[in-house]
């Protein structure tokens, strides 16, 4: 089972219809983005998934579901911490024992900074201390790191492997 947390037009849910999963849940803040990538996976054929509708604060709304990979690509930077500890928290609530989580975010090299500007409404790059303090909060413990430069000296792009931590939320 797999969630796509911000699925956008639900691309890499298609990928992993196409790996195998059997039960694919993409969830987004906005219906519309629902309903379009939900009309075009139908049109290519795809069955065995579903879309739902967040609040942007918490997933709450996916109840006890448990999914053995769930994943998020540049979201976690577009909400306010509080928020972030949220959506961490309940990723290691729905996480399955033996699940794994992938996250990818904004990050910086000096301290947590937020970000307002016309192309970017609202993010927050973290330090890899400042996250990895988050997910330790979360019930969830990281199992690799990468990160990937951008012609930015104060930037990069985070990538966190992470699981339930043993004796975490459940």
């Amino acid at each position: 089972s797999v969630l796509e947390i911000g699925h956008g037009g639900g691309w890499y849910l298609a990928q992993a219809l196409d790996a195998g999963a059997q039960d694919v849940v993409g969830l987004e803040i906005s219906e519309e983005i629902n309903k379009r990538a939900g009309m075009a996976l139908q049109r290519l054929g795809y069955k065995n998934f579903r879309f739902v509708l967040g609040n942007g604060r918490n997933l709450k709304v996916l109840k006890s579901k448990e999914f053995d990979l769930i994943f998020t690509i540049t979201v976690i930077q577009h909400m306010p911490t509080r928020f972030a500890q949220n959506y961490l928290s309940d990723i290691s609530r729905l996480l399955a024992l033996n699940g794994i989580c992938v996250i990818q975010t904004l990050m910086s090299y000096g301290s947590s900074m937020k970000r307002l500007s016309s192309a970017d409404l609202f993010s927050v790059a973290y330090s890899k201390n400042e996250f990895d303090y988050l997910i330790s909060q979360s019930g969830l413990r990281v199992i690799a790191f990468a990160k990937q430069e951008y012609n930015s000296d104060k930037t990069f792009c985070g990538f966190y492997l992470v699981k339930k931590e043993f004796g975490g939320s459940t």
